[in-house]
């Protein structure tokens, strides 16, 4: 708990500093990083989203929905398993890299 009250004030010290960015989130569609995202997906602010597959997708459309359908359109969604290095390589060109 005392870990998560310190999350969440550093993330609303971010929000408040942290706009016209892209932020590349991995693993945002459950846990901690879909905590980041939701803080950080503000106006102004794009959010590229790292996940495994097309159904973490859903998951993520599904919450936001819930949360804000007017920032879903600040998402860009990419595939890539983090821990095969030959999707991880794969995928750098997407992101530029």
């Amino acid at each position: 708990e005392a870990s998560a009250q310190i999350l969440r004030s550093n993330l609303e010290v971010a929000n408040n500093t942290m706009t016209d960015m892209y932020v590349l989130i991995t693993g945002g569609h459950t846990g901690v990083g879909l905590g980041v995202t939701k803080e950080l997906l503000v106006p102004g602010n794009k959010i590229g989203l790292i996940i495994r597959s097309e159904s973490r997708k859903e998951e993520v459309i599904t919450e936001f929905e819930e949360f804000s359908k007017e920032l879903l359109d600040g998402i860009d969604f990419f595939y890539a398993d983090l821990s095969d290095q030959t999707q991880v390589k794969a995928g750098r060109p997407k992101l530029g890299y």
